[in-house]
């Protein structure tokens, strides 16, 4: 079982270090789990605290409102709220994630069977 309320008071004492840690050690289907119940600043937070193979773990565990949402966050900025203040240490927790995990979110998003061109004409 998930302890939401712990990992809230360490977000929102912005202990982002510990909650990364937590968020990391948590099993990936009871966090799936209690997920919905997340406001959404924290799901954003909680989802960029996640090292990429959790979090993709996470996503595709997700119900399709979920990975919407998360898809929608995904640029870094969406947490901007929550790393206003903090010294650069701490708002480097809060990166990026790898190359193609947008594209690997996109596919799980609306199935499998789409291609994602890697590069547009301009003309």
């Amino acid at each position: 079982m998930t302890d939401l309320d712990g990992l809230r008071r360490l977000a929102t004492s912005r202990r982002y270090e510990h909650l990364s840690e937590r968020l990391n050690d948590e099993p990936v289907p009871p966090l799936a789990e209690a997920w919905p119940r997340l406001k959404q600043l924290e799901k954003l937070v909680f989802f960029k605290l996640l090292d990429s193979d959790r979090a993709m773990r996470l996503y595709a565990a997700l119900p399709f409102e979920e990975k919407y949402f998360l898809l929608l966050g995904y640029a870094p900025a969406s947490v901007a709220p929550a790393l206003e203040g903090l010294p650069p240490a701490a708002r480097r927790l809060s990166t990026r994630l790898p190359e193609g995990c947008y594209d690997s979110m996109l596919k799980l998003l609306v199935g499998e069977e789409i291609d994602i061109p890697l590069t547009f004409d301009r003309n």
